[in-house]
């Protein structure tokens, strides 16, 4: 593993990722579209940074590939470091992809609603106040 820009017949492969099996992130992209990469930028395995030219505009494309809720604090607060890196980085007309690790479902939250209302009467509050 590790870090590569690999050219095979029909496409590249950019690609970030230290253990096999673990993490990884990268971009296959079709070698007719090879003339509008301007680079390819790895932050970690978890974060990485494809820019290219798109009929005539710039396109950054930020890849990402998230810790689970088992991660540790140190973990999860070094991919949201990482991830502003690569964002400052981007320019304008940005896509970010990836497996963000989302869970899907209801909340944990019992009463989910009393918790909406409750927050939106708290941002109702504090708008009051600036006024």
């Amino acid at each position: 593993m590790g870090y590569a820009i690999e050219e095979h017949e029909d496409y590249i492969f950019c690609y970030k990722g230290e253990t096999l099996g673990l993490y990884g992130v990268g971009f296959l992209i079709k070698k007719e579209h090879k003339n509008k990469i301007v680079s390819f930028a790895t932050y970690s395995d978890r974060v990485a940074l494809l820019k290219m030219k798109y009929n005539n505009q710039p396109l950054t494309i930020i890849q990402v590939y998230a810790p689970t809720e088992k991660a540790t604090d140190d973990e999860i607060n070094s991919f949201y470091e990482t991830l502003r890196k690569a964002q400052s980085q981007a320019g304008e007309n940005v896509l970010a992809i990836g497996d963000f690790n989302a869970k899907i479902g209801q909340p944990k939250i019992k009463n989910w609603e009393t918790l909406f209302w409750e927050n939106l009467d708290m941002e109702t509050e504090m708008k009051e106040e600036k006024n």
